[in-house]
Order: structure tokens, then sequence, then C-alpha cells
């Protein structure tokens, strides 16, 4: 499952509950229960290969191939609200391991990432190469001598981003004019990299009318911008107090909620709308206050942070 706008790549072999099984591409190329391939038998584990290259998508079960999805920017969601296949073609990211809990379980292990660019191909996979990425990584390695004997597996582990790291041993002179280490080399000090910084999404309201008609509200309700700076979701919802409830007979006080998602930097927009009846009774003047008060309440989370929320009041003139 690739984070902040990717593509889900399903795993699911239920053959009721969620319509889109293993191998979907999800919401965009779904497999049905009969093109899942072979599972292994219960208790074994089984090897699943996600290949992207460009922007063409191949998913194998167990070496078999079970779907093959060309990302094109025509292609759409078949669930409404969530972001077209063109706002979904980055060529890097974040990747990540989906689990939704509960008796919803699913184990994973040895799992491998695998350059398939053409710069890649062709390099020497045991030479040099570079370690990059703010955050914690493992280096695991062994030597193998010229009659192929190979030593124990050995494990690194570091953080990039932390206070200090130590530096490499370089054969330069001691400038302090004290003895240096064996082999005729110093000790660097250790290099300072900046502190790891999670900055959390936000997000702003836009303009949103103080005062609405009855007529204008009657045909396009409230529409509420949203400007967004990263990955956040959550609900926008009009509601009215328990007083106004009472004076028009609504039976409820929220009288529309609506989802909404952001993915990145951008702007969007959704529209609060109440029902026929609901709206009858707000905008039908004959009855009850001249005046109501409606109140817009935008609530929106960053993954793993406190959620924040934004309100705001609208009048509404029924007469």
């Amino acid at each position: 499952m690739a984070i902040y706008c990717g593509h889900e790549i399903q795993i699911y072999d239920g053959p009721t509950g969620e319509t889109r099984k293993t191998g979907s591409i999800y919401t965009f190329d779904n497999n049905n229960i009969n093109q899942i391939g072979t599972p292994k038998p219960r208790g074994e584990w089984e090897d699943y290969e996600i290949e992207v290259v460009g922007q063409t998508y191949r998913i194998f079960r167990n070496g078999q191939l079970i779907n093959t999805y060309e990302n094109t920017p025509d292609k759409v969601s078949d669930r409404g609200g969530d972001p077209p296949a063109s706002q979904r073609q980055f060529p890097q990211g974040f990747i990540g391991l989906q689990n939704h809990g509960g008796a919803d379980t699913t184990h994973y292990r040895n799992v491998r990432v695998q350059d398939l660019s053409e710069e890649a191909l062709g390099k020497d996979p045991t030479g040099a190469f570079e370690v990059s990425g703010v955050g914690p990584h493992t280096i695991e390695f062994r030597s193998v001598d010229g009659a192929g004997n190979r030593e124990a597996k050995k494990t690194v582990e570091f953080e990039i981003g932390s206070p200090t790291v130590p530096g490499p041993t370089n054969p330069q002179p001691n400038p302090g004019g004290g003895q240096n280490p064996p082999g005729g080399g110093q000790v660097d000090p250790p290099v300072v990299f900046p502190p790891l910084v999670d900055t959390p999404a936000s997000f702003e309201l836009g303009r949103v009318a103080a005062r609405l008609g009855k007529s204008a509200f009657a045909r396009s309700g409230v529409r509420v911008p949203v400007r967004c700076e990263g990955a956040m979701a959550g609900t926008a919802k009009l509601s009215v107090t328990r007083k106004v409830s009472r004076q028009l007979k609504l039976g409820r006080t929220t009288l529309r909620t609506v989802n909404v998602r952001c993915w990145g930097e951008h702007s969007t927009s959704v529209r609060l709308k109440p029902g026929k009846a609901l709206m009858r009774k707000l905008t039908t003047g004959r009855r009850g206050p001249r005046t109501v008060k409606l109140q817009v309440r935008l609530r929106l989370e960053d993954f793993g942070k406190p959620a924040q929320t934004i309100t705001r009041t609208i009048t509404l003139r029924r007469r």
C-alpha cells in the first residue's frame, strides 16, 4: 500500500465481505474471488510481489501473475471522493503495510524493495552503495572469501537525523599533535545532523458566506472551501442548536455531514445541503423565527495527531 495518494494493492481472500479481492488495485482494477491465484495451504507463508515499472503495475502471487494494471491518467476510482489516477502519478514516495485491527489481522515478513530502474540494471549488488533518507536504517552484510566461504551475517543499525552519528576513520594528520590510532588515521569528530522533524499537516477553512437567503440555500446549500497542507481526513458538518431544532420541528440537530479528504498540498471544497424534508422546514418562513443560525464545523485529522477543528456561523434568512 503506497502512502499519500499512491495505490493500495489488496490482500483479502475472503469469499464474502469486501468485494475487492487479493491482487486488486484497490477501487481502480479489482479482482474477484476467481482471480486471486492459488493460495498456499493454511499456515504457510504466501509470496506476494508487486512490480512497478513506470506506470505499469504487475501483481504476482506465489510466482503467478494475477493482475496487470496501466496507471493511465484517465482512470478513476469506483469509490466517490477518492483522487483519480491523474493524481497518482508520482515516481517515488513511501510504502506502507496496512492492518485494519481487531480480528482483521495480517502478518508480514521478509519485506524487500528492489530498484528496477534502468540505471540500477547491471550494477554489482555487492559493491559500494549509499544509504540516504531521514530515519532509522538497518544494513545486513557478510563477507565471502575466494574459496566461497561465507561468514555469519552481521547487522548495523543507525539513524539519519539523530543528534550525532560517529564519523568515519580517515587517514588524516592529527592536528592536536597527539598519537594517532593504529593504522595512521584518526577518528573524525561526530557529524551533527538536524533533528528528525515530523511536521504536522494542517488546513484552512476558506471563505464561507456569513448570511444566506432561503432561495440560495435551498438551491445550493453551503459551499465549504478547504485549503490543505498535507494528507488529512475528516468531516464537514452542518448543524443547528437544539432550540432551533425544536422550534422548526426538525427532529435532529445535524443537518448534513460529508467526508473530507486531503492527499497533499491542494485546495478542495465540499457542499453541505440538507435533504428535501429538512430543507422545506428550514426555508418555509410562515412559522418559526425570521432567521436561524447554522453552524459549519470542519474537523480533520493528520494520522496519529490530535484532530483540528474550525467552525463558522451562518445566518439563514427565512423570511
